[in-house]
Formats: C-alpha cells, sequence, structure tokens
C-alpha cells in the first residue's frame, strides 16, 4: 500500500510595534495544525503481488499576516491570529482491486491590522 502526502506551510509575517511615553502590544500568532493522518493496513508490496491501494494528498497552507501596532502616550493592542485545521484523514482497508485515495487541501489566509489608541488623557493632563 502506497501512501504519497504533499505538505506546504508557507508564512510570511511582518511586526511593526511602537510605543512614545506609553504601552504598546503587538501579538501575531500563525499556528498550523496539519494532522493528516493516513491508516494503512499494507506494508511494502511489489509489482508482481497483485494491485495496491494507492493515497495521494496535497495540503498547501499559506498565511501572510501584517499587524502594526501603535500607542502615543496610550495603550494599544493588536493580535493577529490564523489559525488552520487541516485534519485529512485517509483511511484505506485492502481489497483485491486498487483503492485510489486523492485529497487536496489548500489554505490561503491574508489579514491585515493596523490599530492606533491615543490616550487624550495622557497627552493633557492639566
Amino acid at each position: 500500500m502506497q501512501n504519497f502526502q504533499f505538505s506546504l506551510n508557507d508564512i510570511n509575517q511582518t511586526a511593526a510595534n511602537t510605543g512614545v511615553g506609553g504601552s504598546a502590544t503587538s501579538a501575531q500568532a500563525a499556528s498550523i495544525s496539519d494532522p493528516d493522518t493516513i491508516f494503512d493496513s499494507g506494508d511494502s508490496w511489489d509489482w508482481y503481488s497483485g494491485s495496491p491501494e494507492i493515497n495521494v494528498q496535497v495540503d498547501t497552507n499559506i498565511v501572510n499576516q501584517t499587524a502594526v501596532n501603535t500607542a502615543l502616550d496610550g495603550d494599544a493592542a493588536s493580535a493577529q491570529a490564523a489559525s488552520i485545521n487541516d485534519p485529512d484523514a485517509l483511511v484505506d482497508s485492502g481489497g483485491g482491486s486498487p483503492d485510489f485515495n486523492f485529497q487536496i487541501s489548500t489554505n490561503l489566509i491574508n489579514q491585515t491590522a493596523v490599530n492606533t489608541a491615543i490616550d487624550p488623557d495622557g497627552l493633557f493632563p492639566f
């Protein structure tokens, strides 16, 4: 029984955090959980023993994130989370004929967050 699995995980992240006289926090989380599980009862085989069972799985996960957090004498918080949970499960139980399973998963996430806070009380304390 043959198993083919192709996984592409591409993460591009950019974070800019600027604080002037205050507190600024920027948090980014790009999490890809790709527990591709293939259950097969077969082992290696040769061409003379009969038709195999073939499992093909292709996963593409692309995350592009940009976060900008600016605080001027205040408190600004910017949080981004791109989460991909791709539990592709292929279950095969062998038989006399070939069993073909093809699964293609493509996940594209593009995120942009801008968070700006100005604390007037901090700018004009009088």
